[in-house]
């Protein structure tokens, strides 16, 4: 084998290798770009996700508030007419009394204390 052909294979080897390397740098861009585009996808569907979450999180507690503020009122009701239900009592006090034959008769009692 002569020298030229020597160069010529060495030349043909080289640009084939330069080629390759040209071809995987491409491929490593279009990788690197590829990952981008699925990173802030991700981070797209995450901040999504996480607006989500707070606008539930915020029913959940506008809704525990409502409920708690029902119940509230209710308890507030349900103390309210037993106060009034224990004035009425105190204000006309009864006694029940035995009749001759057993049965039980109202009548005014003092009130206990």
């Amino acid at each position: 084998m002569t020298n030229a052909m020597a160069e010529q294979e060495e030349e043909f080897i080289s640009n084939r290798l330069l080629k390759r390397i040209t071809g995987l740098k491409k491929e490593k861009g279009e990788l690197l770009l590829q990952v981008e585009q699925e990173e802030e996808y991700m981070t797209n569907m995450l901040q999504k996700k996480l607006t989500q979450l707070q606008r539930e999180k915020i029913d959940m507690e506008n809704s525990l508030e409502q409920e708690q503020e029902y119940i509230v009122n209710k308890l507030q009701k349900q103390l309210e007419s037993m106060k009034l239900q224990q004035q009425s009592q105190t204000n006309s006090p009864m006694m029940i009394t035995t009749h001759h034959d057993g049965t039980p008769s109202p009548g005014p009692v003092s009130p206990i204390m």
